[in-house]
């Protein structure tokens, strides 16, 4: 499936479909790719507005590159209604391709807390040699 918004305030461009998350759906992943970095899209289903996260990236056997995005969808599991992804009229615009549309019954990787903390400190670190270099 190919979206494509115009940049010249044509508007968003949405596709969707009514129909029911499956019960044990955990998460929704997809693959998409986009002429534009970043892609400018959004996923929401009934309404709700749902924030995908990047989980890897490839190459088709084409030599096209994708990148694959998940989103939490288990407090929506077993509901029907409307899953809609919308291309967005940015500059540059939002033209998406997607494909492989699944419903994993596995959750979406997170950082560990462990991971986090870390991160955190070695950017307080960070801050801390930088301003002690400027007044």
């Amino acid at each position: 499936m190919y979206l494509q918004a115009f940049s010249s305030s044509q508007g968003n461009v949405s596709l969707w479909q009514n129909g029911t998350i499956p019960a044990n759906a955990a998460s929704l992943e997809f693959s998409a790719w986009s002429q534009y970095n970043p892609a400018y899209f959004l996923v929401s289903f009934a309404g709700n507005n749902l924030s995908p996260v990047m989980l890897s990236s490839g190459t088709a056997p084409s030599g096209q590159p994708y990148d694959v995005f998940g989103v939490n969808i288990a407090p929506y599991a077993g509901q029907t209604g409307q899953l809609q992804f919308t291309a967005l009229d940015n500059n540059p615009p939002g033209n998406i391709e997607l494909d492989d549309i699944t419903f994993p019954t596995q959750p979406i990787p997170e950082p560990s807390p462990l991971a986090l903390t870390g991160v955190g400190a070695l950017l307080f670190a960070l801050y801390r040699r930088l301003a002690a270099k400027w007044p």
